[in-house]
Formats: structure tokens, sequence, C-alpha cells
């Protein structure tokens, strides 16, 4: 499970009946309400700042939501999971809806340092990758190795005819032969022929005087 989204620990939104449209939602709103773009208003010692909800809709279309009370819904529910902080400032005959962060929003961030977290997701991932794939860290299941037919299983090739057909190995050991019986009397063996004599040399006639 990826543990970081867009800034939030995905395990507690999980936790708190939040999805990925919230995670988005406040994500835009923390790096608003850090801008100096967003309007401010102080109450009780605290600041809060404006949100339009059209202006939402405008800002990021990719949630999905194309009202402005499908914003103010979503809101509504930070607002009662102690997310966020509501506060309507007064404009004469109107108002203007103003929040701030509230307590369980920090309980949402992501915190690369949060060493209890990660030992958890480690556990759970371990326990999880024991029970599908078998063995442990010290001996790990791995078919290939521990099953010899696996690596002995040769791919299949594909005949003329459409059927599969599984290629020869040609073996490399010698064929065996039948040791051969010596016989008790064997032949004699033949005398050697000797090459005839050469002729002997015709002495050449004398000359005539």
């Amino acid at each position: 499970m990826k543990f970081n989204i867009v800034g939030f620990n995905q395990e507690r939104l999980i936790e708190l009946g939040l999805d990925g449209t919230d995670a988005l939602l406040l994500r835009w709103f923390i790096d608003f309400y850090a801008s100096t773009d967003m309007k401010k208003y102080e109450h009780a010692g605290a600041h809060y700042g404006w949100v339009a909800y059209t202006h939402v809709v405008q800002e990021i279309p990719v949630i999905g939501i194309k009202t402005k009370d499908g914003v103010y819904r979503r809101f509504k529910k930070y607002v009662h999971k102690e997310i966020l902080a509501h506060y309507n400032y007064p404009i004469g005959p109107n108002s203007l809806s103003c929040y701030r962060p509230d307590i369980k929003l920090d309980y949402l961030r992501w915190d690369k340092n949060n060493k209890q977290g990660r030992t958890k997701n480690r556990a759970t991932y371990k326990q999880g990758r024991i029970s599908i794939r078998g063995g442990s860290d010290e001996k790990p299941y791995y078919p290939s190795i521990s099953n010899p037919s696996v690596k002995k299983n040769s791919p299949k090739k594909e005949s003329v005819h459409g059927k599969a057909e599984t290629p020869k190995v040609k073996s490399r050991t010698k064929p065996s032969h039948p040791a051969k019986e010596k016989d008790p009397n064997p032949p004699a063996p033949l005398p050697r022929l000797r090459p005839p004599p050469a002729p002997a040399e015709t002495p050449a006639p004398a000359a005539m005087p």
C-alpha cells in the first residue's frame, strides 16, 4: 500500500472515512491557506481563510464536483470530523464562509519520521508477502528453486500444423556397447610374404669395329 497520498497518511485517511477527492481538497486548502492570495479574517485570536465554493469548482475540476453545494458538503464533513474549523464572517446582510486548520489535520499529515507507523506498515507488508509467496525472509520461497521441475520445463515450439511440440534435447552421453568375448582358440597369424627378387641386369652388347 502507498502510504503518502499528496502529503497525507493514506491509512489515516481511510480511518476517518475520507477518499482521494477529500485528500485533493484538503491539499488545495492547505496550499491556499499558506499563500498570501487567500483573504484571511481574524476571529477569537485565530485567522480564518475565505473559501469561495465556486472558485474551488473552477480551480480543481479533476475532483469531479460540478456544483458549489457539493464543495460545501465536503467542507461541512471536515468541520464535523474536526479537520477544519469554520467561521462565518459577516459582511452586511451576507457572510463569508471561512476556515482554518483544526486538531485532526495534523493527524492526517504524512510524517516520514514516524517510526511506529513505518514499523507497523512493514510488518503488515511482510505478513502479506509471506502469505502470498510462502517461506520467510530467512528462507524465501522461489518456485524455480524449490521445485526442480519448474527449471527443467522448456518452452514449447509451435509446429507447422499448429500443434505444440517440445524441442528435443540431444544427449551428450555416448551409447554403451556390450563387451566382446575373447575367442579361446584364435586363428594362427598369416605368414609374411617377401617381395620377389629384382631381375639381374643384362650387359650391353659391344660396339662393332
